[in-house]
């Protein structure tokens, strides 16, 4: 089993950064994340660390939806004297199937 984190190159296509280069190049590579659509994995020491992902207005605002109504159940349940993981929201709001 592989480690978290690490993706072999053959099995990943995506255009691979070092911090390094990240640092260096930011706003090309922020530039080319837009123009082709497409992530880079950035990775330190051949582990991945994080991904730079285009975002659609569509997108961002389902995400940003998605945040606003977690953050106002949390405030509830805090109200309550509950502090819930996004999984056990998720869980008790019958989000998901609990996997």
């Amino acid at each position: 089993m592989m480690a978290l984190g690490l993706v072999p190159e053959w099995r990943c296509k995506m255009l691979h950064v070092t911090t390094a280069e990240l640092r260096k190049d930011t706003e090309a590579l922020i530039r080319k994340v837009n123009s082709d659509n497409e992530p880079i994995l950035v990775s330190e020491n051949q582990k991945v660390l994080a991904v730079i992902m285009p975002v659609t207005a569509e997108s961002f605002e389902d995400e940003l939806e998605d945040t606003i109504d977690l953050e106002a159940a949390r405030r509830s349940l805090a109200e309550q004297g509950e502090d819930l993981t996004l999984a056990e929201y998720e869980k008790r709001m019958k989000l998901t199937d609990g996997v």
